[in-house]
């Protein structure tokens, strides 16, 4: 027995069908940062503490994202909030800091938005947004020299 959804899509799918040219179907994937500041414990913890909520290891997953990225320069990331990216920035070696500028001067490490934190997370007015924007991209630009070419 079929249901009235599946006979309907059927009917719709089976009248498109011979007018779609079977071609490669191209899927891009695009790693990126989801760091939501203050979300699952204080800002401070989120960085080191595995223990209790090991998803939200954001020490771990910066240094794990960079060695790929070093290892392999096929593969990219983009970089969305830079509150979590200045806390494990301070803690690298210089050679560390180096090989990442170097990621970002050739591609492989897009800063992108660059604020702070993402606008939901703590910004209630616009000029909240504005100077969560301004702090986060003042960091891009005196670490990296990048300048966000995408933001929301």
């Amino acid at each position: 027995t079929k249901s009235i959804y599946s006979t309907v899509v059927g009917l719709l799918l089976g009248s498109l069908l011979p007018t779609i040219e079977a071609k490669p179907l191209v899927i891009h994937v695009m790693p990126h940062s989801h760091d939501d500041v203050g979300w699952l414990k204080t800002v401070d913890n989120t960085l080191r503490d595995a223990q209790k909520h090991p998803r939200a290891d954001v020490h771990v997953e910066l240094s794990t994202i960079m060695d790929a990225l070093i290892d392999n320069p096929e593969r990219k990331f983009s970089e969305v909030e830079m509150k979590f990216f200045s806390m494990w920035w301070v803690l690298q070696t210089d050679e560390k800091k180096d090989q990442v500028r170097g990621l970002v001067k050739n591609g492989q490490l897009e800063i992108i938005n660059a604020g702070w934190s993402m606008h939901d997370e703590a910004c209630p007015i616009y000029e909240d947004m504005i100077n969560n924007m301004m702090y986060g991209q003042q960091f891009a630009l005196k670490e990296f020299g990048a300048k966000p070419r995408i933001g929301w």
